[in-house]
């Protein structure tokens, strides 16, 4: 799939697309079954996440976690 495709079915699935996207995403659905199938399975992941409940994380998560990053050698971080 092409990064522009990706683009516009992540934007769609946020309610950012505008008309134009809306049209041409529509008509790659139709046309193309690998893109349909990409759409369709993000929708769902989306639609997971939605209803899931939020998580409670120790109030000292953050700067643990930061900590780690800080304290990890330059080799082991990714950008």
């Amino acid at each position: 799939m092409k990064p522009v495709d990706r683009k516009i079915i992540h934007k769609s699935l946020d309610g950012e697309a505008t008309k134009e996207e809306t049209k041409i995403l529509k008509r790659k659905l139709e046309s193309d079954p690998e893109i349909r199938r990409q759409y369709e399975e993000l929708k769902s992941i989306e639609e997971t996440t939605v209803i899931m409940p939020p998580i409670q994380v120790p109030a000292d998560f953050t700067k643990k976690v930061l900590g780690k990053i800080k304290d990890a050698p330059p080799e082991s971080r990714t950008t």
